[in-house]
């Protein structure tokens, strides 16, 4: 059976540095240098799945922090808790639009506290949703925002945009600005329009949306 050679890869707080001697034991072992500077043999299952993500210093120092912060049960903390599970719960239902394509969140909010400075210090509010400037790059305080429902689903990745005389529009922008419903835009858009016949051609009565 051929190896999945698996060196230079890492897994948690490990990198693999070679094949490890298994000592009669089942399976592949391999030696890691975890980030602590400390070296261990790891069962290659262990490493592929998760079990084993460190040294041992990862469950020493979560034993070392302090058990609660007590902020478990503020918004923030619940803003917290989601965006931890879309980029490393595979099992979450949105999992794929997130940490399926690589999307992660910076060490620095690893730690609730620091998240929850963050909020304070950049204008959240009740209501307010965290939104990915650039919804290819990560979660960090340089690339998040506070928005309302309307400025995240306008930046949602899987929104269809247009371009419109230089500037690309998803399809409800579109619609508040020219006053037509957004399924006759979609339609629209799916028929092959260009832009110009998308939003100059009149709508049939009842396409058109109420103006602010």
């Amino acid at each position: 059976m051929k190896l999945n050679d698996i060196t230079g890869k890492k897994f948690g707080r490990l990198t693999v540095i070679e094949q490890g001697d298994s000592n009669g034991r089942k399976g592949v072992y391999w030696n890691c240098i975890c980030e602590c500077g400390n070296k261990c043999t790891v069962h290659a299952r262990a490493l592929v799945s998760g079990h084993t993500k460190s040294c041992g210093c990862y469950n020493l120092d979560r034993i070392s922090q302090p058990r609660t912060h007590g902020l478990s049960h503020t918004n923030e903390h619940a803003i917290w808790k989601a965006m931890r599970q879309r980029c490393y719960n595979k099992k979450a239902s949105n999992y794929y639009r997130y940490g399926g394509r690589g999307i992660t969140i910076c060490q620095e909010w690893g730690n609730f506290e620091n998240f929850y400075k963050w909020c304070s210090e950049s204008g959240y509010k009740n209501g307010m949703t965290i939104d990915r400037i650039d919804n290819n790059d990560n979660y960090s305080p340089q690339n998040c925002r506070w928005a309302d429902k309307i400025t995240q689903g306008n930046n949602k990745s899987n929104n269809k945009k247009i371009l419109y005389r230089g500037e690309m529009l998803s399809l409800s922008q579109m619609g508040r600005i020219k006053g037509i419903d957004r399924r006759t835009i979609a339609y629209r858009v799916n028929r092959g329009w260009d832009a110009e016949q998308i939003v100059n051609t009149p709508a049939k009565y009842g396409n058109r949306i109420k103006m602010q």
